[in-house]
């Protein structure tokens, strides 16, 4: 082997080692050595130079002072002096975050939208909420790379809906171009349950779940597919619409124009208005619909949603075997009377020996998946252009 193929290996193993210190968030010497394939020496070696290098840092765990052994050590990225931006749109807020290029928030910010406001006017919260956070948290650090998760899917061809069928205000607007006009730089968008997906499969949930089901239970419903530790979005951008799989003998109206749709009955939106009207009352109920201590009627009607969402679910689950169903959203990530029916409805109608490998659990990262995502997207964007 020439002292160039040796040059050579030794840049991709350096490399390597970034890409998987930075996409992790802080690994072990372990760690390396498993995802390279190298020995205990040679791990020693690239971490040194990239510690001289002042590409990353080892922090030691002291801790567990009084034990056996030495401390354990950390190996985190060092980000340069840079910010990156991740902005989450979704049904009625929207939600900013400025993170360095390690993933880790600096600052962040969330504010509720009018649902009679218009789509340039709550671009327009998002790039206010920006730019506060940028005059107050960024110093002289620049923001580098911008990514948004927006409620809609996008066709990956022409970045819009494929057909505007949907009561949404990006039914007719190109959301990258959109939001990055407003910005005033390029702006990478996806569909928020992707994102959300992205987020578990980073910092939540998913870390160690690498095929896994994220589904979004707010406003409306959708799945992020993570397969083999990927975020799986379909041919055209479209994996996952859950949300308008049709349920048999319903009829209840759904946005989208048709009827029976999952949403129309298991969104949060829908189980608000069945509580408003068993209730006869117009409170929100947001706060009942998640808590545990509700009264009978209502944990019937959240119930009724779990096991109408699960068996779907279980259907799809059958399908593609997962190892996890991570609940997320407004309504999945916070309400255990949802999680505790999705999961019963699971072992009824799954493939039994599949059924009883699926785990049911909550997202990580509560209801912020989608911003987190986003962030990480923005990361991963910015890496790639250095």
């Amino acid at each position: 082997m020439s002292s160039g193929d040796v040059i050579a290996i030794r840049q991709r193993s350096r490399a390597a080692a970034l890409e998987y210190i930075r996409r992790t968030g802080g690994c072990s010497r372990a760690d390396l050595m498993g995802e390279l394939g190298l020995s205990r020496g040679g791990v020693a070696h690239l971490v040194t130079a990239l510690v001289e290098a002042g590409e990353v840092e080892v922090r030691l765990d002291r801790t567990g002072r009084g034990k056996r052994g030495r401390p354990s050590a950390t190996i985190y990225f060092k980000s340069p002096a840079s910010l990156v931006a991740g902005l989450d749109f979704g049904h009625s807020h929207v939600a900013v975050a400025l993170a360095d290029l390690a993933g880790d928030i600096v600052a962040e910010i969330e504010t509720p939208l009018d649902p009679e406001m218009n789509v340039h006017g709550v671009v327009g919260l998002a790039v206010a909420g920006y730019q506060e956070l940028v005059a107050e948290h960024s110093g002289d650090r620049p923001v580098v790379s911008i990514a948004a998760g927006v409620p809609v899917p996008l066709d990956r061809a022409t970045g819009t809906m494929r057909a505007p069928i949907r009561k949404s205000l990006w039914a007719l607007e190109p959301p990258a171009a959109t939001i990055s006009n407003a910005f005033g730089v390029p702006v990478t968008a996806t569909h928020d349950v992707s994102v959300g997906a992205f987020g578990e499969l980073r910092r939540g949930a998913a870390t160690n779940r690498p095929d896994s089901l994220y589904v979004k239970v707010s406003s409306g419903i959708g799945a992020g597919l993570i397969l083999a530790g990927n975020v799986y979005e379909g041919s055209a951008g479209f994996a996952g619409e859950i949300g308008h799989v049709q349920i048999a003998g319903s009829s209840e109206q759904c946005r989208c124009g048709r009827r029976g749709c999952l949403e129309s009955l298991a969104s949060l939106d829908a189980v608000r208005r069945q509580l408003q009207f068993s209730h006869r009352s117009t409170s929100d109920f947001t706060a009942v619909i998640s808590g545990d201590e509700i009264d009978p009627t209502a944990r019937r009607i959240v119930t009724d949603a779990g096991w109408t969402l699960g068996r779907v679910l279980a259907d799809l689950s059958t399908t593609l075997d997962p190892g996890a169903i991570i609940l997320g959203g407004q309504f999945g990530a916070t309400s255990s009377v949802l999680r505790a029916a999705v999961e019963e409805a699971i072992r009824r109608y799954a493939e039994p020996s599949i059924a009883n490998t699926i785990e049911v659990v909550v997202a990580g990262l509560g209801t912020r998946s989608e911003l987190v995502g986003a962030v990480m997207q923005a990361v991963d964007n910015a890496a790639s252009r250095r």
